[in-house]
C-alpha cells in the first residue's frame, strides 16, 4: 500500500508552523474563496499580534472583488504586510499585491507578472447588463488607478498595458515599479525568518 502523500495532518501541521512564522500562502486561483482564505489568515495574524505578516503571493483571476477585498484587509490591519511574489502574479492579482507600499513588494527571481485587462460575468436581461457594464468599467478604472499609483506610472500607461497583456519578469517588474527588489538566497528560509 502506498503511503498518503502529503502525509495525513500535513496541512494542518504546515498551516501551524507556517502562522508561528507569520507567513501567509497566497497562491492559486483569485475567487472568493481564495480571498477568503487569505483575508481570514491575515486577520487572525492580526488578532494574535502587530508583528510584521509576510504573505508569499502567487495569485491570478480576472474578479475584482476578490482582490480589492485581499487590498483592503492589508490595506487597513495593523501589521506590517511584506508581499513577496513567489510564481505568477497575474490581472487582479497584481491589484492585490499593489496593497502592500512598494518598499514591502519583493519578488524570488522567477516570479512573473501579467498585467491584462479585466473581465465581469456577462449574464442577465439587457438592463442588467447595461448596469453591470458601466460598474466593471468603474471597477476596472480604480484597479487600474491602484496600480498606477503603486507603480508611479500615469494612468494611461497602465490602462495601455493592461490593454496588450504585458508580461514582465522579476528584473522588468523592479524596473516597472511593481516590487521595490528581488528576494535572494536565504531571506525566506530559517529558524528566524
Amino acid at each position: 500500500m502506498m503511503p498518503d502523500f502529503p502525509p495525513r495532518g500535513f496541512g494542518d501541521e504546515m498551516a501551524g508552523r507556517l502562522h508561528g512564522t507569520r507567513t501567509v500562502l497566497a497562491n492559486g486561483p483569485l475567487d472568493e474563496s481564495g480571498a477568503g482564505r487569505v483575508a481570514q489568515e491575515l486577520l487572525a495574524l492580526a488578532a494574535a499580534s502587530d508583528d510584521d505578516v509576510r504573505v508569499l503571493f502567487a495569485m491570478h483571476g480576472d474578479q475584482l472583488d476578490p482582490a480589492f477585498s485581499i487590498y483592503d484587509v492589508i490595506s487597513t490591519i495593523t501589521p506590517r504586510v511584506h508581499m513577496i511574489a513567489t510564481g505568477r502574479v497575474a490581472g487582479a492579482g497584481i491589484v492585490a499585491f499593489c496593497a502592500a507600499p512598494l518598499g514591502d513588494r519583493t519578488c524570488l527571481p522567477m516570479a512573473r507578472f501579467h498585467l491584462h485587462a479585466f473581465h465581469a460575468a456577462s449574464r442577465g436581461s439587457a438592463a442588467h447588463l447595461a448596469g453591470a457594464a458601466d460598474e466593471s468599467a468603474k471597477q476596472s478604472a480604480k484597479a487600474r488607478d491602484i496600480i498606477a499609483e503603486a507603480t508611479d506610472l500615469p494612468a494611461a500607461r497602465i490602462e495601455e498595458d493592461l490593454r496588450q497583456g504585458l508580461w514582465l519578469d522579476a528584473r522588468e517588474a523592479e524596473t516597472y515599479g511593481l516590487v521595490s527588489r528581488i528576494t535572494m538566497r536565504g531571506e525566506l528560509g530559517g529558524k528566524g525568518a
